[in-house]
């Protein structure tokens, strides 16, 4: 890989990681994100995939976007069987690629494609439209058609109807949003932007979600933040558990598997001290799985479905505290949890997937 291919490739992933550990910007393994690489070659979210999941080993496709646009510039007729051909002929290397792939062939260097919660209350309106384009009048708007070739087909109708090419925003009437720009972080940027301006207008309040992007961007530069995202924690039973505990941690070092899932200590931090507290904490406990900020749960974890099985023993956690807030309680001794926190066994059990 050249320099320039690893800059490409590291920016595919740093927008992918942004949407993947956000819930209020993508759920399951909707959304896409993509990036041209030198030439004619594009990466691509795999079909099938959190975004959240991306790594060197696995969910993405590199797939030749020469041969997408050339079917879509076609008369070819757009069926089942056309998309499926021209896809697997595109195809160069990774895995199955995403349907998706006939829009992306035609944005930008880099591309997120999501679902916002914010941007689907307004899309799904009857008066959606109307509202959007008085508060992003810079934006391009398209009408609903099934996902790939034939929304790409309309897509690029609109955008050859638009009289400015460079379209940074594009809404997809009851589906989402597409950011797309020459750098990753204006994706981001961008896509921040419309997000804040939503919650603004519709009076809703989604800083417990972008606080995990400010904690992942608060990590160590020495921390390999590849292998370890930051998800909000919003198992249904931890809100109310924490309420009822005056919004203090709870203990968890009573049973091996809080240790194991949830670490030996809750990581508590400070607004303004994010980085110097984790650090701190590191030197004392190592590195964190479970953090407590801004009166939310944050857990860090290698993708989506590792989050919530923490999430799932945090809370079995704090049920057992709370039901024994009157009795005394027996904890693990320090040289146990320090032995099940490096127990190898342990550590498979908890990392694998």
């Amino acid at each position: 890989m050249t320099d320039v291919e690893n800059k490409e490739w590291q920016g595919f992933l740093y927008i992918s990681r942004y949407a993947g550990m956000r819930e209020d910007i993508v759920q399951a393994g909707g959304g896409n994100s993509s990036a041209k690489i030198s030439g004619k070659r594009m990466y691509i979210k795999a079909s099938g995939y959190s975004m959240a999941d991306i790594s060197e080993r696995k969910g993405f496709s590199i797939i030749d976007q020469e041969k997408i646009l050339r079917f879509l510039n076609s008369d070819s007729e757009i069926s089942e069987e056309g998309t499926k051909k021209a896809v697997e002929e595109a195809f160069l290397e990774g895995e199955k690629p995403s349907i998706e792939s006939f829009l992306h062939a035609m944005t930008g260097k880099y591309t997120l494609h999501s679902h916002p919660v914010t941007v689907n209350i307004m899309t799904s309106r009857e008066n959606g439209e109307k509202e959007l384009k008085e508060l992003f009048p810079e934006a391009l708007f398209v009408e609903y058609a099934t996902p790939g070739s034939g929304l790409a087909k309309l897509y690029y109708e609109r955008c050859m109807q638009a009289s400015d090419k460079k379209i940074e925003l594009v809404f997809l009437r009851n589906h989402g949003l597409i950011v797309s720009a020459e750098s990753p972080g204006r994706v981001i940027e961008r896509t921040e932007y419309v997000l804040k301006r939503l919650e603004e207008y519709l009076n809703l309040n989604m800083e417990g979600y972008r606080n995990a992007t400010l904690l992942y961007e608060a990590l160590p530069d020495c921390w390999e933040k590849g292998t370890r995202l930051v998800f909000p924690a919003f198992h249904e039973a931890l809100a109310g558990l924490l309420l009822r505990n005056g919004g203090k941690p709870w203990r968890n070092d009573f049973c091996p598997d809080c240790i194991v899932y949830c670490g030996s200590q809750i990581c508590v931090l400070e607004k303004g001290k994010e980085e110097e507290g984790l650090i701190r904490f590191e030197n004392e406990q190592g590195e964190p799985s479970v953090i407590l900020y801004d009166g939310h749960f944050y857990v860090m974890a290698q993708n989506n479905s590792k989050a919530w099985e923490i999430q799932s023993v945090l809370a079995f956690g704090g049920m057992v505290a709370e039901s024994n807030q009157e009795e005394k309680m027996r904890y693990l001794p320090e040289e146990e949890k320090r032995f099940l926190m490096n127990w190898d066994a342990e550590k498979f059990r908890k990392n694998k997937g």
